[in-house]
């Protein structure tokens, strides 16, 4: 098959893009001689796709590459932090095995909310409405909804026989998917 692929590195290749869009599974990709850029050839083998021999990629010669240092450090968990989802520009959530959720500014690392209810570990955290509710999936078996802004639980979705240990949001918010231990998925309306 031409362009299949077989090595690790064609599979790197593979997955790099640029401006032109991804490579494509029938795409040829070689390696130019001269600089050790990888070439999609394609309308005459034009370059369209960059990276250094170091493995940094490039595009038009300058690296794309971010370097990230710590910034913050937050604390307030007594427990293991098992998941972390953003709410907004200004804040996040967390779950831990401590049975909390917590709401974090991110410019300040101020705990600004703990949530408590579940009787177990808080696996999973998933966003509603842009961040005004989020679910949570606890090793208690249930899904709960929470208003991010008090702290109330609104809601406790009851149907798994075991440690739910997934969530996921469907759309704006309509729908929740949990996964659990039970080997279930289920999709919440």
């Amino acid at each position: 098959m031409k362009g299949a692929i077989k090595t690790a590195k064609e599979i790197k290749k593979y997955f790099l893009s640029s401006s032109t869009g991804p490579l494509e599974l029938n795409d040829k990709i070689t390696q130019s001689p001269a600089d050790d850029n990888i070439i999609k050839e394609e309308d005459g083998g034009q370059q369209v796709n960059k990276e250094s021999k170091d493995g940094r990629r490039t595009e038009k010669g300058h690296s794309v590459e971010k370097s990230y240092s710590e910034w913050k450090t937050l604390t307030g968990h007594s427990g293991g932090v098992l998941s972390l989802v953003v709410l907004n520009g200004a804040h996040i959530a967390s779950c831990s095995d401590d049975k909390s959720i917590k709401i974090w500014d991110i410019s300040t690392g101020n705990c600004l909310r703990t949530f408590t209810g579940h009787s177990h570990v808080v696996w999973s955290l998933a966003v509603l409405d842009d961040g005004a509710r989020i679910a949570s999936g606890s090793w208690d078996f249930t899904v709960k909804i929470w208003d991010t802004n008090t702290g109330n639980c609104l809601q406790t979705l009851t149907g798994h026989d075991r440690d739910v240990k997934v969530i996921a949001v469907i759309g704006d918010g309509d729908r929740i998917v949990s996964g659990s231990d039970d080997k279930l998925i289920k999709i919440w309306n």
